[in-house]
C-alpha cells in the first residue's frame, strides 16, 4: 500500500474543502457565476490529480556509458533517454538531472528541461572531460514534472546506478633495464649475490669484485688469464612491484605525490607486460593487497584496477611491509619498489633483501630538495647495489637509462 505525503494529503485536503465551500456557496447565492466558478475549479482539480497520480507513470530512463573503463585524462561520454511509455497524459514540463559525482560536478549538460507532451522517446547526451583516477559513481537519475500552473510538483529515482573506474595514467617508458644482469648479457661481481646452487657449470672471466674462492686456478693456470667458476643459479624470473599506498608517506596536503606514484606504477606495470614478463603486485595501504604472478591481458587489467581505486590510508609504516613482502618472495625475484618513503630504516630493510634477489627503486618526490636522512639512505642504497630512480614527474619515465639518480630524477 502506497503511503501519501502528508503535504500531499494536506494540500488535496484543501481542496476538496475549498470544492465543498464554493459548492454552498453556488447553492446559496445561486446565478451562472458561482456555478461557473465551481466547475472551472472542479476542472482544475481533476487535472492536478491527474498529474499527480499519472504523469511520472510509465516514464523510464535508461542509460549508456561508452566505456566504463577509461585511462586518466580521457573523456567520458554519457547518453540518457527517456522513455513515457506511451503515456496518454501530456507532460508539460520534465526535468532529467544524473546525480553525478562530487569531482564532476563542473561537468555541463547533465541536467536538462524537456517539454515532451505526447512525445514517447527522448534523448540527450553529456560529457565528463579529463577524468580524474578513482572509481566513481554515476546515478540513480533525477526526473522532476511540473503541471501547466507550477502547482504540483513530482519526482522519482530512475536509471540506476554505474560503476566507472578511471586507471592511472601509463607514460612511455625508456631505458629501464632488466634487473638481472644475466638475463642482459651483462656481467656482474659475484660479490654482490649469491647463488643457491654448489653445482659449477663452466667458468668465465675474472670481474673485479668476484670473491677469490670462486677463482677457478687450474683454469686461470692453463688459460693464462684469471677464471671464475660460474654456478648454477636457481632463479625466478618473475618482477615484483610493491607500491607504497601509506597514509605517512603522502602528505595529504600534496595530493599530486600519491597520484604520481600511481603513475609511476601504472607506467611500469604496461612496461612490464608489453615486455611479456611475469609480474606480480602488492599494495601497502590500508590492508596488504597482493597478487600471484600473471602475464596474460586479465592480470594486467587486475592490477590497473587495484591501482585505480588505491587510496593512501592505514597506520602500519610502509618498511614494515617491504620487510614481510621481501621475505616472502621467491628467492631470485626482482622487487621494484615505488615509494617516496626512503629513509635509513628502509634502506636498511632493502639491504637485508639484497642478497637473495634484485631491487630497484623508484621515488615519487613532491619536493626538489632532500634532506639529509634522504641522503643517507640515498648512499647507504648505492653501497649495497641498489639502482634508486628520483622522479618529480611522469615524463622522467621516458629518460630513465642506467644511470639510476644522476639520470632519472627530472628537477
Amino acid at each position: 500500500m502506497t503511503r501519501i505525503p502528508w503535504r500531499h494529503a494536506a494540500a488535496g485536503g484543501s481542496a476538496l474543502a475549498a470544492l465543498g465551500g464554493l459548492f454552498v456557496f453556488a447553492r446559496v447565492q445561486g446565478g451562472f457565476f458561482p456555478w461557473f466558478l465551481l466547475y472551472v475549479c472542479i476542472l482544475l482539480a481533476l487535472y492536478e490529480w491527474g498529474t499527480w497520480g499519472l504523469s511520472l507513470r510509465g516514464v523510464s530512463v535508461s542509460r549508456q556509458v561508452r566505456a566504463t573503463r577509461l585511462a586518466a585524462g580521457q573523456s567520458l561520454s554519457v547518453e540518457l533517454t527517456v522513455q513515457t511509455g506511451g503515456s496518454t497524459w501530456p507532460f508539460v514540463w520534465l526535468a532529467v538531472t544524473d546525480q553525478l559525482p562530487s569531482r564532476w560536478r563542473s561537468a555541463a549538460g547533465a541536467e536538462r528541461r524537456l517539454v515532451p507532451l505526447w512525445t514517447r522517446r527522448l534523448t540527450f547526451s553529456y560529457e565528463v572531460p579529463g577524468l580524474a583516477r578513482g572509481c566513481y559513481t554515476i546515478g540513480p537519475a533525477v526526473i522532476r514534472s511540473l503541471d501547466l500552473f507550477g502547482l504540483v510538483h513530482r519526482h522519482r529515482l530512475v536509471a540506476g546506478q554505474t560503476e566507472v573506474v578511471v586507471y592511472p595514467k601509463a607514460v612511455p617508458v625508456r631505458g629501464w633495464l632488466s634487473l638481472r644482469p644475466e638475463t642482459l648479457g651483462l656481467r656482474e661481481a659475484t660479490r654482490q649475490r649469491s647463488e643457491d646452487s654448489t653445482t659449477v657449470l663452466g667458468v668465465r672471466d675474472y670481474t673485479p669484485g668476484d670473491r677469490f674462492s670462486r677463482i677457478h686456478w687450474r683454469a686461470s693456470a692453463r688459460r693464462g688469464v684469471l677464471q671464475s667458476k660460474e654456478f648454477e643459479r636457481h632463479v625466478s624470473d618473475e618482477i615484483l612491484f610493491c607500491i607504497d599506498a601509506t597514509r605517512s608517506s603522502y602528505p595529504d596536503a600534496a595530493p599530486f605525490h600519491f597520484e604520481l606514484a600511481m603513475t609511476i606504477a601504472a607506467s611500469l606495470v604496461k612496461h612490464t607486460y608489453d615486455m611479456r614478463r611475469f609480474f606480480a603486485w602488492a599494495i601497502c595501504g590500508a590492508s596488504l593487497a597482493t597478487s600471484g604472478k600473471g602475464l596474460d591481458e586479465a592480470h594486467y587489467r587486475h592490477c590497473l584496477e587495484a591501482l585505480a581505486r588505491a587510496n593512501p590510508g592505514g597506520d602500519t609504516p610502509f618498511v614494515q611491509g617491504l620487510r614481510h613482502i621481501g621475505h616472502s618472495a621467491p628467492a631470485g625475484s626482482a622487487i621494484v619498489v615505488i615509494s617516496p618513503a626512503l629513509g635509513p630504516e628502509s634502506a636498511v630493510a632493502v639491504g637485508e633483501l639484497v642478497g637473495r634477489m634484485s631491487v630497484e627503486w623508484f621515488v615519487p618526490l613532491a619536493q626538489t630538495t632532500l634532506d639529509a636522512s634522504f641522503q643517507r639512505a640515498l648512499r647507504l642504497l648505492r653501497q649495497v647495489g641498489v639502482r634508486v630512480h628520483l622522479l618529480a614527474s611522469p615524463d622522467a619515465l621516458g629518460r630513465l637509462g642506467r644511470g639510476g639518480v644522476e639520470r632519472a630524477h627530472g628537477i
